[in-house]
């Protein structure tokens, strides 16, 4: 029987019968402290043209990879391709107040970034977004480039930090069906995530 303890709460682990998984120190976590890491994960939803659907990702900060929407790491090229993301940290902007500072990999341009709160009427300058971020979900939009909305949690419980993503090569495609096809400025955009 080897026995260990957690990295980050300090319980005791039998590994050899209970469950653990590895940090991105390659430290050990218990169960608990696992399942929390993938609770506060940045979450990506890519909507792909070629696949005329909408793919999830998560991306927990103690782990440092990718994982599928069944919590699965990804492995594959086309996984890798529908994913932005190449590493995010936790920055504290005061002792009790912080956000997710998420890090995308090469070839990608960040459109716009801000946060998203829920479809309150003394926000109806987000509304437009939430309706992107539901076309997204629901697999209605007709975007003819792939592009991700990628939200991390921040120390307000009532608000989102929030990216939109397209690869460098799309970004003018994309504003234009933007503005011509969904009928949202860039600059509409960039109010809605303020």
């Amino acid at each position: 029987m080897k026995n260990n303890f957690c990295d980050c709460c300090e319980q005791e682990i039998d590994q050899d019968l209970d469950f653990y998984q590895y940090d991105r120190n390659d430290e050990i976590l218990c169960e608990e402290c696992y399942s929390q890491a993938l609770d506060r994960s940045t979450v990506i939803q890519t909507w792909s043209p070629q696949d005329q659907e909408t793919k999830k990702y998560y991306f927990p900060m103690e782990l440092g990879k990718a994982f599928n929407t069944y919590y699965e790491e990804i492995y594959t090229d086309d996984d890798e391709d529908h994913q932005p993301v190449k590493d995010c940290k936790w920055v504290n902007s005061s002792a009790w107040r912080g956000y997710m500072d998420v890090e995308f990999k090469e070839g990608y341009k960040e459109i716009e970034s801000g946060w998203i709160t829920g479809r309150y009427e003394d926000v109806t300058w987000k509304h437009k977004l939430n309706d992107l971020m539901d076309a997204i979900i629901k697999e209605e939009t007709d975007c003819p480039v792939m592009f991700s909305i990628v939200t991390s949690l921040t120390s307000n419980l009532f608000s989102s930090a929030t990216s939109v993503i397209v690869k460098t090569k799309d970004e003018d495609q994309f504003l234009k069906w933007l503005v011509e096809e969904y009928g949202m400025t860039r600059e509409q955009l960039k109010t809605s995530l303020t």
